[in-house]
């Protein structure tokens, strides 16, 4: 079996450095205001009109892709947490915690529904409309860093929480270019098959 504690020990430092070093009331207010975009009923009340501003003919159909995309990231999630039941950083930091209003102290802290909310978000509106996607993306890593910085959860749960939206997302738009936006060569070229 693998030895994790190296990685675990330099996970807490970078917590520390991160949450506790750089403390500013400043941006502690920031972020605890931007960690709300990485839920998921908060990012869809946002990017849902921006959605049907732009893609009017489709909005109904990428909504629910959206949706679903959503829903299938915060069961994974929820599977991994209830999984593997890393303790939230409060557990070991405990007095030095300067957490978010409505942060979880306890269990469930890998990896981050947050960071996988917003990168799932974005890797599937990337692929549909790159600037929307584009836009999601920076605001994304700026929520996997808040998660980090508003004390929920240590570094490691937001990578692997973003690793598992972008993995999300990226099968959620293959099935929709599957299903939704058909390869029109199959159609002109009889040698041609459609997978």
């Amino acid at each position: 079996m693998f030895n994790l504690t190296p990685l675990f020990r330099a996970d807490a430092r970078l917590f520390e450095l991160i949450h506790i070093r750089w403390h500013d009331p400043w941006w502690q207010t920031f972020f605890n205001g931007l960690t709300w975009l990485g839920n998921a009923a908060v990012l869809l009340a946002l990017v849902l009109p921006l959605l049907f501003w732009i893609e009017r003919e489709r909005f109904v159909a990428l909504s629910l892709a959206l949706g679903l995309t959503l829903a299938v990231g915060g069961l994974s999630v929820q599977a991994l947490k209830h999984t593997i039941d890393r303790p939230r950083p409060a557990q070991h930091f405990g007095e030095r915690m300067r957490l978010a209003p409505g942060t979880p102290r306890h269990r469930g802290s890998f990896p981050s529904g947050h960071a996988n909310t917003v990168f799932a978000a974005a890797t599937f509106l990337w692929a549909i409309r790159r600037g929307l996607g584009g836009a999601l993306f920076s605001v994304a890593f700026l929520v996997g860093f808040s998660r980090v910085y508003v004390g929920a959860h240590y570094p490691a749960d937001v990578v692997a929480g973003a690793a598992l939206g972008i993995l999300v997302g990226w099968i959620a738009i293959k099935l929709w270019k599957r299903k939704m936006e058909p390869d029109d060569d199959a159609d002109h070229h009889p040698d041609v098959q459609r997978i």
